[in-house]
């Protein structure tokens, strides 16, 4: 049975897909931190789409007018993102497209912008969706860079790192990602990096620059402002062809909690991705691959448009208001201040400045050393499967987490990040009480590590 749950493991490229399952065979009541998901709108969502849903018709079960979204539902996302971004004139219903998730959005751009061949970079730590996306079915290459300037561990990006990254691969890249706000670190880029960025990308390189901009409304207040790539002055102040060259994507899987539901977006003023995206007679919109389907159309409508049919985004503004308004009251800052409190009182290490995203970055290089060598269980052989690609400590301190307090992170090397040690954590996954309760038995069984080490002292 293990060998089985081992060999399925493997075959699982994804690592929470890996978690999931190794969840389900080796530890069903740990408290999930590790996958990207919120949970905080559920109780929203039954009150206003499910209980109050209308019957199943035929026509939801047939074609949808556009696989990329009605005009209507485009006018209405469109019109919802401009007042979310505080600039009323940044998009039009021409600019976004709807698509099956974010990671399709992606896609969608490596094939309509890139060739086999090209080269796309990112900083790490990074989101370990982006290498499939480029270069699984686009074969455009994905390139993880290091940020060196300010120091390994300060995590902090800046125009050298970016410089250093384009001279560094061969052929020069095509496309600059960035995730703003950040995943796995969380926190804002500062404006000041984004438009230094943007402006040298933008004026000595011909640089295109995907901002995965997922995690937007995930906002607690208190780091840096978020700015959206299309609002950046750098942006705004740039030519025809400069504006062309920066797009964006964004989704319901983060910031509204419908991770399964797979609905994101390209955003982009480029004239060949409208035309790509729109598709014409010789050519099937590349939404038709990966559609915004008839049931995303039912479920989804109560949120953007009104009871006949037009543009109206009032439900999905209210439950933005409620999930991460200003109020101290709003259901993510309540869930972050609890979550920062407990890992506080748990004595364990983040980074700071993390105010936006769903993540705290631990900091629990300390505990690399202490954990015990494997005594060779079935059930240590079998974690070992989840993560066989990391340095053997974080693997083996990953397992003693999992094992001694029933908690799943996300290993920092699985995220690219060049030194082991550190660990991502979503606080949304899970309900507050889990979340808290899960740290404060983390913090039990990591310090008891610890001890040997002060009886020695």
């Amino acid at each position: 049975m293990s060998l089985t749950h081992n060999l399925s493991l493997r075959h699982l490229t994804d690592v929470e897909e890996r978690v999931a399952h190794y969840r389900s065979v080796a530890a069903p009541y740990a408290v999930n931190l590790s996958t990207a998901e919120n949970v905080l709108l559920f109780d929203f969502y039954r009150a206003h789409l499910f209980d109050a849903a209308r019957p199943f018709t035929a026509g939801d079960l047939r074609y949808p007018p556009k696989f990329y979204g009605s005009d209507a539902f485009r006018s209405s996302w469109a019109g919802f993102l401009n007042q979310a971004w505080g600039h009323g004139d940044l998009l039009t219903a021409q600019d976004v497209f709807a698509v099956g998730g974010t990671s399709a959005a992606l896609e969608c751009l490596a094939f309509i912008l890139g060739t086999p061949g090209d080269v796309a970079i990112s900083p790490a730590p990074l989101w370990y969706g982006f290498p499939w996306s480029f270069a699984q079915r686009p074969r455009v290459s994905f390139v993880p860079f290091d940020l060196l300037e300010k120091g390994i561990d300060k995590f902090e990006l800046t125009l050298e790192d970016v410089k250093r990254a384009c001279l560094s691969v061969q052929p020069q890249p095509k496309f600059l990602v960035l995730t703003n706000p950040r995943n796995p670190l969380g926190g804002n880029y500062s404006p000041e990096t984004l438009n230094a960025i943007y402006k040298w990308v933008l004026e000595e390189t011909r640089m295109h620059i995907i901002s995965d901009e997922i995690y937007f409304f995930s906002q607690v207040g208190g780091g840096e402002p978020f700015v959206p790539a299309f609002a950046l002055d750098a942006v705004r102040e740039a030519g025809e062809d400069g504006r062309e060259r920066v797009h964006a994507v964004w989704g319901l899987a983060k910031d509204f909690g419908m991770s399964g539901f797979k609905v994101g977006f390209v955003i982009s003023r480029n004239q060949k991705v409208h035309a790509l995206m729109s598709g014409d007679a010789s050519l099937r919109t590349m939404a038709w691959f990966t559609p915004f389907d008839s049931l995303k159309y039912r479920t989804l409508a109560p949120l953007f448009l009104d009871g006949d049919g037009l543009p109206d985004p009032a439900l999905a503004q209210q439950a933005m208001q409620l999930y991460a308004g200003p109020e101290a009251s709003s259901l993510l800052r309540t869930q972050y201040a609890a979550t920062r409190e407990a890992l506080a009182s748990a004595r364990l290490k983040f980074l700071d400045h993390n105010s936006s995203a769903i993540f705290f970055w631990l900091d629990l290089r300390e505990f690399l050393d202490r954990v015990p060598p494997p005594d060779g269980s079935e059930h240590q052989a079998l974690h070992k499967a989840l993560h066989p690609d990391i340095d053997p400590r974080e693997e083996r301190l990953s397992e003693y987490i999992t094992a001694s307090s029933g908690v799943s992170l996300i290993p920092g090397q699985e995220c690219f990040s060049r030194e082991p040690g550190f660990f991502r954590m979503c606080y949304t996954a899970e309900p507050k009480d889990r979340v808290v309760k899960g740290i404060e038995r983390m913090g039990r069984s990591l310090h008891a590590l610890l001890k040997p080490l002060a009886v020695n002292a």
